[in-house]
């Protein structure tokens, strides 16, 4: 990421993984990406049948359908 220079000069808002080496840039704002937090809950509801995770899936695709 350092070898391209974008992330480093870039100030607006990112859009990723929760991946650790992103939270390291400070000088820009950060998002995570809905797919990727939809993988995460969809996990956490199959390894621990977790109804928090269920619900806030449902909630996520709902809201999602509701802006599309």
């Amino acid at each position: 990421m350092e070898a391209n220079g974008v992330i480093p000069r870039y100030g607006g808002v990112i859009i990723h993984d929760c991946w650790a080496s992103y939270l390291s840039y400070e000088q820009c704002c950060h998002g995570l990406c809905g797919s990727h937090l939809l993988r995460e809950l969809t996990f956490v509801i199959d390894a621990n049948d977790s109804a928090w995770a269920a619900n806030m899936k449902r909630l996520l695709q709902e809201t999602c359908a509701i802006v599309a």
